[in-house]
């Protein structure tokens, strides 16, 4: 049977001494339960974010948090969406986040992509930026 994880991990399967068993785990450590089909896919949870932004495709992921491809659909164009990890933010951190890419909007460089926006939608917040 093939479990796979359409996230940042691999498709394995593992048991005791990595060896084949009943109890199979994917790399990123996610034990799947599979319902009455042989295949599991895993599909991250898209972040809350404003109305006006289409998330296309999550680009990259970290120990912070993930980049994704979104569409603005006010200004009709291609961005990436910077959003924190919830588990790793506390009202301290994210009005430092805030401040950081209030600063790195004032930065003109060919090698700086340039901050369209930083904001605060429901709980959570956001920077936009050239993709």
């Amino acid at each position: 049977m093939l479990i796979s994880c359409l996230d940042s991990c691999e498709s394995v399967l593992v048991g005791p001494d990595n060896h084949p068993s009943s109890e199979k785990q994917l790399a990123c450590g996610t034990t799947p339960s599979l319902g009455h089909d042989d295949t599991l896919e895993y599909r991250p949870s898209e972040p809350p974010v404003p109305d006006h932004f289409q998330l296309l495709k999550r680009v990259g992921v970290g120990a912070f948090g993930a980049v994704w491809k979104a569409h603005d659909k006010d200004l009709d164009r291609t961005v990436a969406v910077k959003v924190p990890r919830d588990d790793r933010f506390d009202t301290r951190e994210a009005k430092r986040f805030l401040q950081e890419a209030r600063t790195a909007s004032q930065l003109k460089h060919p090698n700086i992509v340039s901050v369209h926006e930083v904001g605060r939608y429901r709980e959570d917040v956001y920077i936009v930026a050239e993709y």
